[in-house]
């Protein structure tokens, strides 16, 4: 299960006898400030966990490109206005794996094309 938080991502684990909390800090190229601000995750079919930011936009990042322990997301893409209409990304909805309804903060809604 992922949480997004104001300080980035946790993943829990409760499948094992022992539980456990991974704490992530994603680290994009551009509006650094805002990118652990997150409101929604999603994990598609693909491999990919969708994030979307209080101002630094959607950023995606590979199942397998995430450390086992925990740290620091540098392996991702980012996609922030103009390829949207806003950097602050309220909700996510995830439609068959093809397209990705964004709930915007002040530019309305988006429909994302995930491929």
């Amino acid at each position: 299960l992922w949480v997004g938080t104001n300080g980035g991502l946790n993943k829990l684990d409760f499948t094992g006898s022992n539980n456990q909390v991974k704490h992530y800090t994603l680290v994009p190229e551009k509006l650094k400030d805002f990118a652990n601000f997150t409101t929604s995750v999603i994990s598609d079919s693909d491999g990919w966990i969708w994030v979307s930011t209080q101002g630094a936009g959607v950023m995606r990042i590979r199942a397998s490109d995430i450390p086992a322990k925990g740290g620091k997301l540098t392996q991702l893409e980012q996609f922030t206005k103009g390829q949207l209409n806003d950097d602050y990304v309220i909700y996510m909805h995830d439609v068959k794996s093809e397209r990705l309804w964004l709930g915007l903060w002040d530019g309305g809604i988006d429909l994302y094309n995930k491929k």
